[in-house]
């Protein structure tokens, strides 16, 4: 897995021919449509391209790029990537740490199987959602790119991991006589960057996460920060005028 972005795939047929007999199924089923000779994958709905260059959208779409005109603004190319080791798995696909050669920031790079439909719809409501956020307080997306069979998704990378390890850890500590805790003001200060996230999913961009748990709670050493991750299932907020909430026998009276 640990290979450069830009490596491409040096045999005529091989994935190529793969590829060309996937495509067709692929295309007839559902949104996302797949150009073997390309090497792109276009999702109908939300007006994305992927290519092996990058991640476009149209011009009627606030997004990274427009690939009506050829303007492209991604901050992280392909080629300026280095992969180092995974780091993550999990249904959403493989987390790898990589380095940006140019300026040596360390990124998270997200890689989901387009031929997997399951994941080509989480794919795709986690690029809907990404590209418009502009919170401290959710993971950044610098960009995208269609490589081998794979989008690949380039995120901002948080060096202490995700709550759930952390929770791991300190398990473990209990378990060999370690009594270490977690100060309560690191907590609330990671159930305030949290509750803010939230904040603006709701109030800012009319969305829910459906998916918060410690795994997709990530931690950076820089300042404490926490931030919200993997926005796979996330959906738009629909807004009722009349909501009726709650379980059947406990729903006051005049809500009813």
């Amino acid at each position: 897995m640990n290979q450069g972005a830009s490596d491409g795939p040096k045999a005529k047929g091989g994935f190529k021919a793969a590829m060309s007999k996937l495509a067709p199924k692929l295309n007839q089923s559902d949104m996302m449509k797949i150009d073997p000779i390309t090497y792109s994958c276009e999702i109908d709905k939300s007006g994305i391209k992927i290519d092996s260059k990058g991640l476009f959208i149209r011009v009627d779409c606030e997004g990274l790029t427009d690939y009506t005109t050829g303007e492209r603004n991604s901050m992280i190319l392909p080629n300026d990537i280095k992969y180092l080791e995974e780091i993550g798995s999990g249904n959403g696909g493989v987390v790898q740490k990589a380095e940006h050669r140019q300026t040596g920031i360390f990124l998270a790079i997200k890689i989901i199987n387009v031929y997997d439909k399951n994941k080509r719809h989480q794919l795709y409501n986690e690029l809907k959602a990404i590209r418009q956020f502009e919170s401290p307080f959710l993971l950044r997306c610098y960009g995208a790119f269609f490589h081998q069979g794979s989008v690949r998704l380039v995120l901002e990378y948080m060096d202490c991991g995700s709550m759930e390890t952390i929770i791991k850890v300190l398990n473990q500590l209990a378990k060999r006589g370690v009594d270490f805790k977690m100060p309560e003001l690191v907590i609330s200060r990671i159930i305030c960057h949290i509750l803010n996230g939230i904040h603006y999913l709701h109030n800012v961009k009319q969305q829910i996460h459906r998916d918060i748990k410690p795994d997709n709670i990530l931690l950076s050493s820089e300042m404490g920060l926490a931030k919200l991750s993997d926005f796979g299932i996330s959906k738009q907020l629909e807004i009722n005028p009349n909501p009726e909430c709650g379980f059947s026998g406990q729903i006051q009276p005049g809500a009813q």
